[in-house]
């Protein structure tokens, strides 16, 4: 489990779902290979310099932080946060999840608005089918045009 990069002052919080095994051994976000975040970072003028994964502490400085939301979960309460989600995102209106605490719904509401905007909301719950699709060990393409 890697440790949250948070704090009050802000400008953006990159969200993801959970570490990847290789990042989870080496305790570093985003160190896969062919892993973009860091260059991307910084082409996009996010950050000063091209960090690397070991210098992700540095990100406050930048005003950038960095969570998880499904750490520590166990498979069947990931599913059913990735259902209350998913559901959140088109329909309703808060979440329900009694597998998150309330800092995570917290974290997770902020994207409720997001169901005003239809491609936006394709680009939200990508990685939520992917998850789901990783759990299930399913070698089929993710589709985020499906109906939930």
């Amino acid at each position: 489990m890697l440790p949250d990069v948070l704090d009050s002052k802000l400008k953006v919080v990159f969200c993801g779902t959970a570490a990847g095994n290789r990042s989870a051994s080496l305790q570093q976000y985003y160190v896969g290979q062919g892993n973009k975040f860091w260059n991307t970072l910084f082409q996009i003028g996010l950050t000063a310099k091209q960090l690397n994964p070991s210098e992700f502490n540095t990100l406050l400085s930048f005003g950038i932080g960095l969570t998880d939301l499904v750490k520590g979960k166990e498979e069947n309460e990931v599913k059913e946060i990735v259902n209350d989600f998913l559901g959140m995102i088109k329909k309703n209106p808060e979440l329900r999840s009694k597998n998150l605490k309330e800092d995570e719904k917290t974290k997770l509401m902020c994207l409720s608005g997001v169901k005003q905007y239809p491609m936006r909301v394709k680009c939200a719950t990508l990685s939520w089918h992917t998850l789901v699709s990783a759990i299930d060990n399913t070698q089929e393409e993710i589709n985020t045009e499906r109906v939930d």
